[in-house]
């Protein structure tokens, strides 16, 4: 893209240097080339649904959300099974973000959201897994019930989620 578009500008430039009055023919190229650059930015994976935003990304994402947002929950899932990004995916009404954590982790924010509701959104997702044969651990923390910034949020959320793996192992 960054070839293609030194190269519709050298164009343009020798356009003007010679005097042909048509530079504006090279608009529709430019605009042709962003939507290209925008798609292959954009571009999802082969299941259709959007890949989950990087750690580094997500987390300054729901930093500043949960910073702006008077109430805000996440939803923390472990899984090894990629169905469980296209779970999440199918769910995401109401998801402002998803992100991944770790190897094999999945993190939710849900913008003004309590965490009665993000509760219940967290149950319908390890029903929805449970129901398709997955074995993931879901976990949930809401501000402010669980902290007031993004890092106490997934501390509560990782506790929560060594608990619910202690408990299943034994």
């Amino acid at each position: 893209n960054e070839l293609r578009t030194v190269a519709i500008g050298t164009v343009a430039a020798l356009m003007w240097d010679a005097g042909i009055p048509l530079l504006w023919l090279t608009l529709p190229l430019v605009i042709a080339l962003q939507r290209l650059a925008i798609r292959s930015e954009t571009r999802q994976s082969e299941t259709g649904l959007a890949a989950p935003m990087t750690e580094k990304v997500w987390g300054t994402v729901a930093r500043e959300v949960v910073r702006a947002c008077t109430t805000a929950s996440i939803i923390r899932v472990d899984a090894d099974d990629p169905a469980v990004a296209r779970s999440i995916a199918q769910m995401q009404a109401g998801c402002d973000a998803i992100g991944a954590v770790g190897a094999a982790g999945l993190v939710v924010l849900l913008a003004d959201c309590p965490g009665a509701n993000a509760e219940s959104l967290a149950l319908r997702l390890r029903s929805a897994l449970a129901s398709g044969g997955v074995s993931a651990s879901v976990a949930v923390a809401a501000k402010p019930r669980d902290g007031q910034v993004l890092e106490d949020l997934l501390a509560v959320a990782e506790a929560e989620l060594i608990t619910r793996d202690a408990a299943t192992r034994s």
